[in-house]
């Protein structure tokens, strides 16, 4: 069936694909000759374990230890490499950071905003820049969801659920049905395992969204409510005020 595919291939992409194994050789003749060699799978490990743990001061003390070896040559132009490289270590700490407890859309929505910058970067120090800050942003935000002390898969597929329609009109009888459990069994997990009921929780993170979207955005109060699915401007003030002590405009007065 492989044979098949090949077969359909245009001449110029057969060619494309047969150079690969000559390319690989002559990238491994060169590293073997000038004992230049890539960085060692080891620190990878090490570095997705910091990650996927949310340790921020193990992270601190790994700057400090340079890596031997150099990272792999992706392309001939210095800034396309960095850019290139910049983009397989997000997708890689992306994956660590949703197996440590980020929400899916959370850490989709980081990767992507990352690789974005970098393609507008105009030289490698913005790269570099940009990717030491990924790794860290990821890991503080496995560390903040660390702190809710989430264990379970059921009860981060309830949090992934959450996230993904946090603009959406979002029913415990709605969840229960894409989780294929009880209603009970929804209401028990966010009781017992998160620490609040199912409707305060999602209260508290479309208060979050609002936090964001007032600091980051130039969207009003009305649409940011109506955004996040409250019924009115002045019940989504209350509810604001209810969880962080002040008002939207408040609240837009002190960010800075």
């Amino acid at each position: 069936m492989l044979h098949t595919f090949f077969m359909k291939l245009r001449p110029s992409t057969q060619r494309e694909l047969e150079e690969v194994p000559v390319l690989t050789e002559e990238i491994l003749i060169k590293r073997r000759e000038s004992f230049d060699f890539h960085t060692p799978y080891e620190h990878e490990i090490y570095l997705l374990d910091i990650v996927r743990s949310g340790d921020i001061k193990r992270l601190d003390e790994s700057s400090a230890r340079r890596a031997s070896g150099s990272p792999g040559v992706l392309s001939k132009d210095p800034l396309r490499n960095r850019k290139n490289l910049l983009i397989a270590s997000v997708a890689t700490v992306t994956r660590a950071a949703m197996d440590g407890g980020v929400p899916e859309e959370v850490a989709y929505a980081m990767s992507d905003s990352f690789i974005r910058k970098s393609e507008d970067a105009l030289d490698v120090q913005t790269v570099d820049a940009l990717n030491t800050r990924a790794i860290r942003d990821f890991t503080l935000a496995v560390a903040s969801y660390k702190k809710k002390k989430i264990a379970s898969s059921r009860a981060r597929q309830c949090i992934d659920y959450i996230q993904k329609y946090l603009y959406q009109n979002i029913q415990l009888s709605l969840l229960a049905e894409e989780l294929h459990i009880s209603c009970s069994t929804v209401s028990r997990i966010f009781s017992n395992e998160i620490g609040v009921p199912f409707v305060e929780y999602v209260q508290r993170e479309r208060i979050e969204a609002a936090k964001k979207m007032l600091k980051f955005t130039s969207l009003s109060m009305l649409e940011i409510s109506s955004m996040l699915c409250f019924a009115t401007q002045s019940y989504f003030i209350k509810i604001f005020k209810k969880h962080t002590a002040q008002t939207p405009a408040q609240f837009i007065q002190g960010k800075d």
